[in-house]
């Protein structure tokens, strides 16, 4: 029974996502209070860390392999969105529903990304510190699949 115990942890932790060490260093010096942290892989050079610091309001932030910061991309309300920007969005997708929006905040400034419904798809979208509104990416299967648990 107790063998059968051991190997069972031992398949689940060698499944679970080991982000390198440079990028676990940044993050805790970052933030320092951060609660349910989530390591995610997003290609060959990019990290990405979920997480909050006040409940419910998560967070996701990304690095390089390195530990450098790339991001921070936190989900906001409409009302936070720049009127503009909103115009600009229902100008170029009329027929669009937002489903959520977020602030991303790089080094090159501000930048605002949108989840969208647009003819039964959904899309992600940024408009860029120059106003322009770029496709991110079109329905795939984590934007079918994306959601947060948020525990108590």
């Amino acid at each position: 029974m107790s063998f059968k115990l051991i190997f069972i942890f031992f398949i689940v932790s060698s499944c679970s996502i080991q982000a390198p060490t440079d990028v676990q260093e940044s993050f805790e010096k970052q933030f320092k209070n951060a609660e349910d942290i989530s390591y995610r892989r997003e290609n060959d050079t990019v990290w990405q860390v979920s997480f909050y610091q006040e409940k419910f309001h998560y967070k996701t932030v990304a690095y390089t392999g390195k530990g450098n910061w790339l991001f921070t991309r936190t989900k906001i309300s409409d009302g936070d969105v720049p009127n503009e920007v909103l115009l600009k969005l229902k100008k170029q997708f009329p027929k669009s529903f937002l489903i959520q929006s977020f602030q991303k905040i790089t080094g090159t400034g501000n930048h605002y990304e949108f989840e969208i419904e647009d003819n039964g798809l959904r899309t992600l979208l940024e408009c860029t510190v120059k106003n322009e509104l770029v496709i991110l990416e079109n329905e795939t299967y984590r934007l079918r699949n994306d959601f947060i648990i948020e525990n108590d």
